[in-house]
């Protein structure tokens, strides 16, 4: 909820000001999620995992509400993927 407090005090009072976090948070695992998909399966993988991830109907409705579940699915994916990199997945 302070990310969206943080985004409605910067750029005011809207219900786009409110959702710009989640939205972020969303074309941010997208990006996370490619980038690693391309960097261990090759590119074509990575851009197929993006493509998957960000046009998966739980994705487009989280990225379009005011909910913490976007920002929770980011962090999350973010820490998975570098425990994977540190040597995680041996």
């Amino acid at each position: 909820y302070w990310t969206a407090s943080a985004s409605l005090k910067a750029f005011g009072m809207s219900e786009t000001a409110a959702r710009l976090p989640v939205a972020l948070a969303a074309l941010g695992t997208t990006f996370a999620v490619a980038l690693f998909g391309m960097r261990h399966f090759g590119t074509r993988a990575g851009l197929l995992a993006g493509l998957v991830y960000v046009t998966a109907p739980l994705t487009v409705l989280d990225a379009r509400q005011q909910t913490t579940d976007g920002l929770l699915v980011c962090w999350l994916t973010l820490a998975l993927l570098a425990f994977w990199e540190v040597g995680g997945h041996k």
